[in-house]
């Protein structure tokens, strides 16, 4: 029985949406609409980074079941525990770029954009406080570029961790497609799988 078909890739559609929101933001003169464009940005951010860690997760069979058997899984902690369970002796430092910048990312849409809470969000003079007004935030392009920005550095970094055991995604360099085809990617692993013995 053959392993090997066309799978869909949501990450690579949603790192070209997030480019090139940033991209339309920089020439748009109309505040709203950059506004629509940043927000766009730093949502499709988030839900490449999470598309992307379980397209791993269900690209290596030997851990393909975690998920499945625990689809409550924090994405924080797919990140973290894929390079243990893929063999690396080492994960993410959690104080440092670019996992910090990740966590931001999830902050940012999970509890300002997804789970708006308007409590939260009310404009602040004080100077002590630190979070940005809401409307800052969507209006905010190097954070979107920011955030744009990490989605290769924690790819990079996953790969670095595992030894090249992860998928470094063509869309990194600018390549648009929907899908690709696992054969390659499993043929990949049984080969590392075999040589490691």
């Amino acid at each position: 029985m053959s392993n090997s078909g066309s799978y869909p890739r949501p990450d690579a559609l949603y790192h070209n949406i997030s480019r090139d929101a940033i991209d339309l933001a920089k020439v748009e003169s109309d505040g709203f609409k950059r506004r629509q464009l940043i927000a766009t940005s730093l949502v499709f951010s988030a839900l490449c980074l999470e598309v992307f860690i379980n397209q791993e997760y269900a690209s290596h069979p030997k851990i393909q079941g975690i998920l499945e058997d625990n689809d409550h899984m924090p994405m924080e902690t797919k990140w973290i525990i894929l390079p243990l369970l893929l063999g690396s002796s080492e994960t993410f430092d959690r104080s440092t770029h670019p996992f910090q910048t990740f966590k931001e990312i999830l902050r940012t849409r999970n509890l300002r954009l997804v789970h708006f809470k308007p409590k939260r969000e009310i404009h602040r003079t004080d100077k002590r406080h630190k979070q940005k007004y809401w409307s800052d935030l969507v209006n905010n392009i190097k954070l979107a570029e920011k955030y744009w920005q990490c989605i290769g550095d924690m790819i990079n970094e996953l790969n670095r961790l595992t030894c090249g055991r992860t998928d470094i995604p063509n869309f990194l360099q600018g390549s648009k497609y929907i899908s690709t085809v696992r054969k390659e990617i499993k043929l990949k692993w049984n080969i590392e799988q075999k040589r490691s013995g």
